[in-house]
């Protein structure tokens, strides 16, 4: 993961959604990664979702990157 961040960075991408778990909430060493994933991303005034997220939805902008059908916003 830390590798494609820094892909993404190189690239000039400013904004990635981590959908995959496995950071934090798993223990020491996910904790080690997230910390890593976070200072990567400071460092280039990245922006990230996630992770353990499903996405965005912005109804409003019909923004949707989840995995599931939502309804539209307002019309």
């Amino acid at each position: 993961m830390l590798e494609i961040l820094k892909d993404c960075v190189k690239k000039g991408i400013k904004a990635i959604i981590v959908v995959t778990a496995g950071f934090g909430e798993t223990g020491k060493k996910g904790k080690r990664i997230e910390k890593e994933l976070l200072r990567v991303a400071r460092k280039a005034d990245f922006r990230i979702v996630g992770p353990n997220c499903v996405g965005v939805y912005n109804s409003a902008i019909s923004l949707n990157t989840v995995f599931m059908r939502l309804p539209p916003g307002p019309t």
